[in-house]
């Protein structure tokens, strides 16, 4: 089912909470593209031909149209038909990436893989392979908030397959290594926390009442 509003010139398309403007109108057809194309870049479009409907690539946002009523808008029910769809599901990605210092960005790494910034956004950031120029690799990603979205897969070997990701560990000192001279560091690794060298003073919160901070569980690793 869709649901139209007015707009401007042409009637706005609402298909799954989501928005469509009128893109070109033809003798047969229509092409609508999303109403966030030019906020978010997204590729999302329509195609409509009587009552079917041609449906071109998915969202790169959240739904806009999600809590509002359709119950006063007129409505139709369509064929829907999905070309170009990305199935995100049907790639295996790990649940952890990594992010290494880059140039004007950080780089990401999933599974060995090294991603670069191409299109920083306000709600989603595209990332290309760094090999696209050397190999033609056409794999992307678009995160969004804690989200990764993978189009296509690699045309080559991993990068980062037998590189060491030490660059992507967060190195922590002590808050007393200026006035006690302590020399204890910490690398925390996703929920691993590798602790170096003791310090040489006593615990400085040992007083206080910690159960008003937020808590999490990590493995611990003394070296």
């Amino acid at each position: 089912v869709i649901h139209f509003i007015r707009g401007h010139k042409y009637p706005k398309l609402i298909l799954h909470n989501n928005e469509f403007i009128v893109h070109q109108k033809g003798s047969s057809r229509t092409r609508w593209r999303c109403a966030q194309c030019n906020k978010t870049k997204c590729k999302a479009a329509l195609f409509t031909t009587g009552k079917v409907v041609h449906s071109y690539y998915e969202h790169n946002h959240a739904p806009t149209m999600e809590n509002r009523s359709f119950e006063s808008l007129f409505c139709q029910n369509m064929i829907k038909k999905v070309f170009f769809q990305m199935l995100f599901t049907s790639l295996k990605v790990s649940n952890i990436i990594h992010f290494i210092k880059g140039c004007k960005y950080p780089y990401m790494i999933i599974d060995d893989n090294k991603y670069i910034v191409h299109h920083r956004l306000k709600q989603s950031t595209r990332w290309r392979c760094v090999m696209f120029k050397k190999t033609g690799c056409g794999s992307v990603l678009s995160s969004f908030q804690r989200k990764v979205y993978v189009y296509s897969e690699h045309n080559h070997e991993p990068t980062m397959k037998n590189q060491s990701l030490k660059d992507a560990c967060k190195q922590w000192r002590c808050s007393f290594c200026t006035k006690y001279k302590c020399k204890s560091r910490l690398y925390s690794y996703g929920r691993v926390i590798q602790s170096i060298s003791n310090h040489n003073h006593g615990p400085v919160l040992k007083t206080q009442d910690l159960s008003k901070f937020s808590g999490q569980l990590v493995t611990i690793i003394r070296k």
